[in-house]
Parts: C-alpha cells; structure tokens; sequence
C-alpha cells in the first residue's frame, strides 16, 4: 500500500515538482447549507494605518491559490498565514515568526505591524505567552468598545481575548457589509499589497517545518522505499497515515530507539511523495462504506502519465465506480456518467484498488480493514449481479426498489453492535466486505448466525444497541430483513462466494404458482422448503390473529435461540389446530401443510440442517407470507381507487 500512495504522489509532484505545498492544498466546500463559501482577506496598510476586508468567492483553486494545508495543531504555535480559524490571525500567527527567530521580511512583519494594529497585555507565563500581542480594536476602528472593556470582558483569563476580538470583528463585518461568519470559509492576509503566503521565506519555512527539520540530524542509511542510500528519517509524525510503529520502543529493532532507522527509513524525496499522494488521496479517493470511513488507494500496474487535472478525472471515474456497488442511487449516476470516462474503462486492468478502512479520533488513526488488490473489474461483477438480484426481487415479490441490495443496503443485514454512538462491532461486516470484493467463501453458518441475531433486534426491538434504525412498524421491517437475507443469499451463491446444500426439485413437488417459483428462485433444499412452508403458514395464522386482536401471539412459539427437529414437529402438528381455529384451513393451505408434512417425514431421520437454520427458515416463510399479504391489500386498494375515479 505504501508503495500505491508514494507512486501516487510522484505523478502528483511530476507535473510541478516545484508546487509541493500546493499538492498539500486541503479542499473547501464551495457551499455549506446552500450558502455560497468565501475566504476573507484581510489587509494591513502600513503607510495609512488602516486594515481593510475583502471577501472572494471560495473555487476549487482557492486552496491552492492561497495555500490552505491546514492549521497546526492545537498544541503547537499556530504558524499559518491562511487559516480556518480567524482567533489565530488575531493574536499568535504573526508574532510568533519573531519567536522563531527568522531574519529577512518574514520576521520583520510584526515589527511593521506591531506599533500600528497590535496592543501588549503584558508578559505571560509558559504557552499563554503566544497571546500576549493581540489586534487592536481600538486602532482598527471597527468598534466602540475599547481594549480595556475587552480585557475586562476576558475576566482575567487572557486566552479568552482572542475569540472577544474576533468576535468584534464579525459584529462589525455583519453592520457594514452584511457579512455573516457562516459565509466564510478561509481567512488570509495581506500587508501591503503582499500576500504573506507568497513570500518566499514564508514557503521555504512551512516546507522546512513539514519535512526538512525532521532530516535535521543528518543520519544516513537506506531509503525503505526508493532502496537509495541518503539521508534518512524514522519520524513519521508528519504523515496520516500510519504505516509502521515508529513510537513504541519495544517495536525497534533490537529495543533501542536507533532501531527504528532499521524498522523503517525514508528519505526526504520519499517522504515528499508520500504526503502528496496522502494528500491527493484524502481530496479525491475518499469514500464511506459499512458504516466506515474508507480511502480508496490505486496501484498503476503498468506506469501511465496522468496531468493533475487528468488525475482528478481518474480519482472521479474510480469513485463513481465504488459507488455504483454502494446503492441504486450509486448505480444510476455510473450509468449517467460512464461515457465521460471512455480512456479509463479501456485501461481499467491497469491498476488495482486498496481499500482502507480507518477510523480517526483526533490526531489518532486506526486502521480497521484493508482489503488488498481489488481488480476494477471486480466492482464490474458486483455490480452485475446486484442487478440481477434486484431482477429476482421484483420478479418474486413484484416491483419495488428495496430489491436492489447494494453494498450499503448490505451492511444493515449485519446486526452490528454500537458503544455511545460509535460501531464497535466493525470486525465480522468488514470481513464480508472483504470476501465480496477478494472472492473468498463465506462461511454459510457465519450469516445465518447474523440473520437470526437480525430477526431478534426487529422482534425484541434492540435498535437503541445496534447499527439498524427503527422502522415505524417493527413486524414489517423484520418481513423486509427476512427477505432481503434470502436475497443476499442467493447473491453469493452467484458470485460463488457460498457453498451450502443442494437445491430441491420442485417439479417433483406438489407446490405451484409463486410459491413454487420462489422456492426454485432461492435454491432451498427439501429440509429448507419444509421449514419454510411451515413459516408460511404460521403467516396465514398470524394475519388471522392480527385481523381478529390486533397482535400476533402465534410468533411466540418461534425459539430465537434455536428449534431443533423435535420442536418443529410439535409446532407443525400444533399448526394444523390452529390453521382450522382461525378458519384458515383452506385447499391451497392443505396443499401446502400436505407437501411440508411429506418433506419433514421424509428427512427427520437425517436433519440436514441445524437449530438456527431452522429459525431462520420458519421466519423467512413467515416474512414471504406476509409481505403477500401486505402487496395483496396494496394491490386491492389501488384497484378500488381507480374504479372509484372511473
């Protein structure tokens, strides 16, 4: 994987290997909540003593253009002249160049500044030293209020001054130009006609602290990457993601702290590329799957020179093919958009896709899941056969989009546990992923397990604990969890990825009609279709006792924890009684109980299939009956509408 993100930034930084910053470049919504986005720039004229505020229209070239990579972190000296948060510019950015002590232009900038915008509250103790120099409300004219009052405001606690000053400043902004903080994005400025972003020295310090400091003491060795020697780091402090343990001593060769240079080394150009392929992949090949953030993270197999722009388009082509398997929503915009990428589809077996599953918290990455060479061709097959189910789906239930089971739709027919809103569950729904787009078995045992453990959370209604949201009716989500678990079935023993049982000859059964059909569409076994069949007709039971009570007291005899043979003879002989109770006894249901009672004879001597098939078994009859009942009360009352405006 690493080797895929170095080579990705190399292509970035081949095009302008002189534009490493700007290959950092963050992007910007150029909207939030349909409000148009706009950086402000904020200009300091010395010779006038005056500070003025222009407002520019957030594009995609505005990161770029004014060098947005990011503030530093909340801990460290705040050192970026175009920044997100306006309380830095206020007080510490400035200053703190004089701090660190660089000659030339850079570091005289607050001295221009300092005696005409900025006021002193004083020397301070340890960090809060970074907020003793603060803009001057009174000499910016902007308000009424003078220093003292702000001071006063802040209660004695200086870091409080720069949000009040801030503040200040967008109450004055919002009464003289009706501008609201909400419209704007990136803050930036400019002295005297000079953007502080485009002073060299400016740029020569960012890349030094970014990479070359950490070369500083001029240790030599193998790059780990480029195999060269030169001169190398082991601090990967300044990258996202987190390749190797690089902090912990006893992951060093031979304990010592030394040994992380025999771990792994990079050299600057290396390293370099490495950011910049980080970069361009955040930017461009992110993605959300299972709940889950994702990178997706290209490896060329044979070497094609793509321009920046060229390289976006190819980002953009393999997101809409990711996303075409995610959902039908996906799925429409691939067929839309395809044809614009005709070059990438003739050379799409020249790469191969990693995905990387992460989770980030804070200055934290944890790496869930990452699924190794996927062929592009593979999101080809998913795609096709999530087609073809959804053809299966209306062709046994009839029309209706909740048949197309996408990849995203998948991940809610895995109950997967939740701690304080978080997934902590993740490990068994990431592994499926993994089998989908690696083509490795999935164990059949494995999923009924889940569908079963699905059924409860819609039963005994357990939403509050797992991934699954509540429907407003409970007994009509668990019929659509049913269903669509027998649909995911039959999806893997497409793709082959499933191999349990052998299916039945239903020619040679007495069953007919869509009962029949759905029986032969799902491939299930003699064991399976009686099992079945018995659900069905405790559906025909349960409608009969919702329509006369308004409950369902037949479900209780379903055992969730697993029915062995025993238990579904007893529940077979005692659905005959309660077939003729509730009048339900009817031929069609004869035939059915006849042909589920032959079958059950049949194989009680040699159960094939075990307790949680068996539940799993009876609700899928179950959910078929009902959702027949449910489409034929539809079907019935749009029929009586159309007569009634005829």
């Amino acid at each position: 994987m690493i080797e895929a993100i170095k080579e990705i930034g190399e292509k970035v930084l081949s095009n302008a290997p002189e534009q490493f910053l700007e290959s950092l470049a963050r992007p910007v919504s150029v909207q939030n909540q349909n409000n148009k986005q706009y950086i402000l720039i904020i200009e300091f004229d010395t010779t006038k003593g005056t500070i003025n505020f222009e407002l520019e229209e957030i594009k995609e070239e505005t990161p770029r253009k004014y060098l947005w990579i990011g503030n530093a972190s909340a801990n460290n000296l705040q050192d970026r002249f175009t920044t997100t948060n306006l309380e830095y510019l206020v007080s510490q950015t400035i200053p703190n160049f004089k701090l660190f002590q660089l000659n030339e232009e850079l570091g005289n900038v607050f001295e221009k500044l300092k005696d005409k915008f900025y006021y002193d509250v004083g020397p301070q103790e340890g960090q809060r030293e970074r907020y003793r120099y603060v803009w001057n409300i009174e000499k910016l004219g902007i308000s009424s209020k003078t220093m003292e009052q702000l001071i006063e405001e802040a209660k004695g606690n200086i870091k409080k001054l720069p949000k009040i000053i801030s503040n200040e400043i967008f109450a004055y902004l919002k009464k003289e130009k009706n501008w609201t903080k909400k419209d704007i994005a990136l803050f930036t400025i400019k002295v005297d006609g000079q953007f502080l972003v485009n002073l060299p020295e400016y740029r020569t310090y960012i890349e030094n602290s970014i990479v070359s400091n950490l070369f500083s003491e001029g240790e030599t060795g193998i790059c780990h990457l480029c195999q060269e020697e030169k001169e190398i780091t082991n601090d990967t402090s300044k990258l996202k993601f987190k390749y190797y343990i690089t902090d912990k001593i006893g992951f060093s060769s031979g304990l010592q702290r030394e040994g992380f240079f025999k771990n792994f080394s990079l050299c600057k150009d290396c390293y370099k590329k490495l950011l910049a392929g980080e970069s361009f992949i955040e930017n461009n090949l992110r993605s959300y799957l299972a709940g889950t953030n994702l990178y997706i993270i290209p490896k060329f197999i044979f070497d094609i020179s793509y321009s920046i722009e060229g390289l976006k388009r190819w980002a953009n082509y393999i997101n809409i093919s990711l996303v075409s398997t995610v959902s039908l929503e996906g799925l429409r915009k691939f067929k839309e958009q395809i044809e614009d990428y005709p070059d990438f589809e003739e050379q799409k077996n020249n790469f191969i896709l990693n995905l990387l599953f992460y989770r980030k918290a804070q200055s934290e990455f944890k790496v869930l899941k990452l699924i190794k060479d996927v062929p592009p061709s593979r999101l080809d097959i998913l795609r096709e056969e999530e087609s073809e189910i959804h053809d299966i789906g209306v062709r046994v239930f009839g029309e209706n989009s909740r048949w197309y089971l996408g990849l995203g739709k998948m991940y809610y027919l895995f109950p997967v546990r939740k701690s304080k809103q978080e997934v902590v569950d993740y490990k068994k729904v990431l592994e499926f992923y993994d089998s989908l787009f690696s083509g490795r078995v999935i164990p059949y045992k494995f999923l009924i397990r889940q569908f079963v453990e699905l059924a409860c959370v819609y039963r005994f209604e357990k939403f509050d604990n797992y991934n699954i949201g509540k429907p407003d009716d409970t007994d009509i989500g668990l019929v659509y969890a049913m269903l669509e678990a027998n649909l995911i079935l039959v999806y893997l023993k497409k793709l082959n990825l499933l191999k349990e049982g052998d299916n039945m000859e239903v020619d040679k059964t007495d069953l007919e009609g869509e009962i029949k059909e759905y029986v032969k569409e799902m491939g299930y076994s003699k064991p399976k279709t009686a099992v079945f069949l018995l659900g069905y007709l405790i559906g025909e039971v349960a409608n009969a006792q919702y329509k006369k009570g308004g409950t369902k007291p037949i479900l209780n005899k379903i055992t969730y924890q697993g029915m062995n043979v025993g238990k579904i003879m007893r529940l077979a002989n005692e659905i005959f009684e309660k077939l003729k109770q509730y009048d339900k006894l009817s031929s069609y249901n004869e035939k059915i109980f006849a042909e589920m009672k032959k079958l059950l004879d049949k194989h009680i001597e040699n159960w094939e299939i075990s307790d949680q098939e068996n539940v799993f078994y009876v609700l899928s009859g179950y959910a078929y009956n009902t959702y027949r009942a449910i489409k034929s009360k539809k079907d019935e009352n749009k029929n009586n509408e159309v007569a009634k405006n005829e």
